[in-house]
C-alpha cells in the first residue's frame, strides 16, 4: 500500500499507534480502521473526531544510520527493534512497516494547536520523509536539549525557551506523527508486523 503520506514495507522501518478495541471486536482478524470509517459502521469507538486517517507516532530513538533496515544481515528479534526506536514495547500497540524514503513524517503539536488544527497547508510546513526526520533527531540529540525549544516545521531544537508557535518546549521526537490512510479507511490485520 502507498498513499500520499505512507509507503508500507515488509522489510522497512517498524512505526506503531496505540489502539482501543471496540466492543466485539477482534484487531488480529478485524485490522485497524479509521475514525471515519467506524462511525459510518455505527460502531462507537469514545470519540467525537471523526479523521480519515490512522495516526501512527514517529519513532522517539533513530536506528543507526549504518545499518540498512531491509539488509538481510542476521535478524534482531522484533522487541529488540522496538526498544531501539521507541524504548519500550508499550502496551495495546500495533506495528506496521513502512519505507523510511517514501513516509512522511509531520509534528503533532500543530495538531495540538487549537488555533492550526483544520490549516492543512500549516501542518504540511513540518511534512519531511522518516529519513529526514531520522537526521534531524539525530542531530538535535548532540546538543543541550534542557530548558530548549523546537520548531515545529524543521524539527530542530534550539538553545532557547521560545514557546510562541511555531516554537515548542515539547521533545520533537517524542510529539511527530504519521498519517496513515488506508484504502476505505481499512488497514487490514495482514500489514501488522507486531501487535500487543
Amino acid at each position: 500500500m502507498q498513499t500520499r503520506d505512507v509507503c508500507l514495507d515488509p522489510k522497512g522501518i517498524l512505526i506503531r499507534t496505540c489502539f482501543t478495541q471496540p466492543k466485539g471486536a477482534n484487531l488480529h482478524v478485524d485490522g485497524l480502521k479509521t475514525g471515519e470509517r467506524l462511525h459510518a459502521e455505527g460502531i462507537n469507538f469514545g470519540r467525537t473526531t471523526r479523521h480519515s486517517n490512522i495516526f501512527f507516532r514517529a519513532p522517539y530513538f533513530a536506528p543507526d544510520p549504518k545499518a540498512d533496515p531491509k539488509a538481510d544481515a542476521a535478524p534482531k528479534t522484533i522487541e529488540e527493534e522496538i526498544m531501539g526506536l521507541y524504548g519500550g514495547l508499550g502496551e495495546s500497540m500495533i506495528y506496521i512497516r513502512v519505507d523510511p524514503d517514501k513516509t512522511y513524517v509531520y509534528s503533532s503539536e500543530i495538531r495540538a494547536s487549537c488555533e492550526y488544527y483544520y490549516n492543512q497547508d500549516i501542518i504540511n510546513n513540518s511534512r519531511k520523509t522518516l529519513t529526514e526526520y531520522f537526521e534531524v533527531i539525530r542531530e538535535n540529540a548532540l546538543h543541550n536539549l534542557e530548558g530548549a525549544s523546537y520548531h515545529l516545521y524543521s524539527s530542530r531544537v534550539y538553545p532557547c525557551s521560545n514557546n510562541i508557535f511555531p516554537f515548542n518546549k515539547h521533545p520533537i521526537n517524542l510529539h511527530s506523527e504519521i498519517l496513515v490512510s488506508p484504502p476505505g479507511g481499512h488497514l487490514t490485520a495482514d500489514h501488522f508486523a507486531y501487535c500487543n
